[in-house]
């Protein structure tokens, strides 16, 4: 199976903006504890290979349900 982004978990759709972002997390801040998400134009994140998710898609993952579909930027 293609790993589309539209496929992906961590893509948000583009309600106010041009760009739909990728929301993959980063990991834990160490300042306040809590989780932190890249915020990247997600076609920029597919093109970059060694520290984005690339052609490959390496952060890829799926929808799981039907309330994880991004309609209009209303995900997430």
């Amino acid at each position: 199976m293609s790993k589309y982004c539209i496929n992906c978990k961590h893509l948000e759709l583009a309600s106010n903006t041009t760009f739909d972002l990728c929301h993959r997390p980063l990991g834990i801040s160490l300042v306040t504890g809590k989780p932190k998400y890249n915020e990247m134009i997600a076609e920029t994140e597919r093109g970059l290979s060694l520290i984005g998710c690339g052609p490959d898609g390496k952060h890829f993952e799926p929808i799981e349900s039907i309330e994880e579909i991004p309609f209009g930027g209303q995900a997430k």
